[in-house]
């Protein structure tokens, strides 16, 4: 099956155009909007600078298998599309902080752009709205499912809340895609789906497969 989410399909969002902000580069791990991740750094410089600009937003794309952990000099050694987070903690290590982020909006990767720190070049992107029939019975569908796999899992209380207040099928198809056991790769995969029945779909697969592993 053809990948739908390829750089062809992908639209920046309004007329914005590039941004260029700091980069950093996961290795293991996909941010979604919406999401929290926390990460370690291990650069002095890079810390410094976001706790100096604690307000300014950054730019957050994952690594692709086996381009090693050095810096990044290429945008091929990237996913093509990532997150634009907000850093909304940043807590000061010996060498390096951890940082907490969120993740606030889906972005193609550009170029890199080199420098004392890497940045990089990115466009903002927008969902791809779906039918509203189609979408609200697959959101239905979604919802229920992640709720029965959270009952077989014993989830707490807090979480099955947290999926009972998301409203739009996009956000719960990305707060769902965050927490899946799934690969990088396939995470990568679900973040580059801008149209959001074909994401709720697919994380609707990955769900439904989970709870009948788990009978």
């Amino acid at each position: 099956m053809p990948n739908e989410t390829s750089s062809k399909s992908l639209q920046p969002s309004g007329p914005g155009g590039r941004e260029e902000l700091l980069l950093l580069a996961l290795p293991d791990a996909v941010l979604f909007p919406g999401t929290i991740v926390q990460i370690e750094l291990r650069s002095a410089a890079l810390a410094e600078e976001l706790a100096s600009k604690p307000e300014a937003p950054v730019a957050v794309f994952t690594r692709k298998a086996a381009t090693g952990t050095g810096e990044v000099s290429s945008a091929d050694q990237l996913y093509e599309v990532g997150a634009i987070a907000d850093v909304i903690h940043i807590v000061p290590q010996p060498v390096g902080a951890v940082v907490l982020l969120r993740g606030a909006a889906r972005a193609r990767l550009d170029r890199i752009v080199e420098g004392p720190l890497a940045r990089a070049s990115v466009e903002r992107l927008d969902d791809v709205a779906a039918n509203s029939d189609e979408i609200d019975a697959l959101f239905s569908n979604l919802r229920e499912a992640v709720r029965q796999v959270m009952g077989q899992l014993g989830a707490p209380a807090e979480l099955a809340a947290q999926v009972g207040a998301i409203e739009a099928p996009g956000a719960l198809a990305d707060f769902v895609a965050a927490r899946l056991e799934a690969t990088t790769a396939e995470k990568a995969e679900l973040l580059a789906t801008l149209d959001v029945k074909a994401r709720v779909l697919a994380v609707l697969t990955k769900v439904i497969r989970r709870g009948e592993v788990l009978k």
